[in-house]
């Protein structure tokens, strides 16, 4: 599949009604070694709450490591999304912790001490954790 033909899947499973229209868009993703184009839209994606994906869109920019979705990396971790209430453990504001954390650049790492000033315990201690290990996991970066 080409590009821009993913970015047009994408572009449309954020209009459609079914939420596995987001699931079938991406797919080719998972095996894309390299993300840059796709950025934009996945940050439209991840700030879209009609569909089920967005763990895996952070999982995306964890790989891509792409300062480019700091901001919206930030803005994920505070959002308690409908379709994640059974999660106690908060597993999407970790991710994005580690995607930040991943990124690796001064700005990163200010989006996660601002985490870390959360009000939600777990949530801080997530992040607390990366700013700890900062200088341990260099290598990821």
């Amino acid at each position: 599949m080409h590009k821009e033909e993913t970015i047009v899947n994408i572009e449309n499973a954020l209009i459609s009604s079914n939420v596995q229209d987001m699931d079938i868009a991406l797919e080719p993703l998972y095996s894309e070694s390299d993300l840059s184009e796709f950025i934009p839209v996945l940050i439209s994606a991840l700030r879209s709450e009609n569909h089920f994906r967005h763990e895996d869109i952070v999982s995306l920019f964890q790989k891509a490591k792409d300062p480019r979705t700091c901001k919206v990396l930030f803005e994920t971790s505070k959002k308690l999304l409908e379709h994640l209430n059974y999660d106690s453990t908060f597993g999407l504001a970790r991710k994005c912790t580690w995607a930040l954390a991943d990124i690796g650049t001064i700005e990163s790492k200010e989006f996660i001490k601002n985490i870390s000033l959360t009000g939600n315990q777990i949530i801080a201690e997530y992040a607390n954790k990366r700013i700890k290990n900062w200088n341990k996991n260099l290598d990821r970066k």
